[in-house]
């Protein structure tokens, strides 16, 4: 990953992308007061020692992040255009489909028919508080960024009975039927077809470990993160690496560290 903040310096945020012809190489281990103030490139592995726990469900591990993914399938809305006697024309049309959060379907534009139930249960996220590059600390926006996360498998046996009694256990995770079916041997079975009402629950983390390149101005032991103000003139390309994804985000993208 990499992550990009202009200098503290306003001369140097006006600059742009000219400002990294002053960038200083320095290893993670040490935090140097020659360098305060200065554009400073390092690498090395975010660690943390933080247990983090999904108080629902038990669920619990040394991460820098633990998500519980829940998507409930029910109705949405889309706006569509059509060209009618050569005229533009919106309207809605109507789906049900996957989605992390209720939509309401009292507001939609034709609500007759289209009510989504509330979601038994919502998703959640923790993260570490702690979290370090050798002596630099990583504050909660760094920490935020990094979303190199892998899949967190759970045996049901290990899930608190009010939960173990409602799931069926899937590939990836757990399935909460809204009308629950069960087979011969009298375990609830996953629906060939999704119903209105039906929750999939997964959980994923972000281990301690990740490979991480900040480039940031140093101030002190704790990392600056986005703090401050964009720059309006800041039109330059900033690029995180993930592997072999790259993904390129332009527009006011430095921002003043005070």
């Amino acid at each position: 990953l990499l992550y990009f903040d202009a200098s503290s310096t306003a001369g140097a945020a006006n600059e742009g992308p000219s400002a990294l012809g002053s960038v200083v190489e320095v290893k993670a281990d040490n935090v140097h007061s020659a360098n305060e103030g200065k554009l400073v490139h390092f690498s090395g592995t975010a660690e943390t020692d933080d247990v983090l726990k999904d108080p629902e469900f038990g669920v619990s591990a040394r991460a820098i992040r633990l998500t519980r993914v829940a998507e409930m399938y029910q109705w949405t809305e889309v706006e569509e255009e059509q060209m009618v006697n050569g005229q533009e024309v919106e309207s809605f049309a109507y789906r049900k489909d996957w989605s992390t959060s209720t939509n309401d379907g009292s507001a939609f534009n034709q609500p007759e028919g289209h009510a989504n139930p509330p979601m038994p249960i919502e998703p959640f996220v923790a993260e570490a508080k702690d979290v370090h590059v050798g002596a630099f600390r990583l504050n909660p926006h760094l920490v935020h960024t990094i979303w190199d996360s892998k899949p967190l498998q759970i045996k049901q046996e290990s899930l608190p009975e009010k939960w173990a009694s409602q799931l069926a256990a899937t590939a990836d995770g757990f399935y909460l039927p809204a009308d629950a079916q069960k087979d011969e041997q009298g375990k609830l079975v996953v629906p060939e077809t999704p119903q209105l009402g039906d929750v999939r629950i997964r959980f994923q983390i972000v281990e301690s470990g990740q490979p991480v390149t900040p480039l940031k101005a140093e101030l002190n032991p704790f990392v600056p993160g986005f703090f401050g103000k964009a720059l309006a003139s800041g039109d330059f390309e900033l690029t995180y690496n993930l592997g072999n994804t790259q993904i390129s985000r332009c527009g006011a993208a430095a921002i003043w560290v005070g």
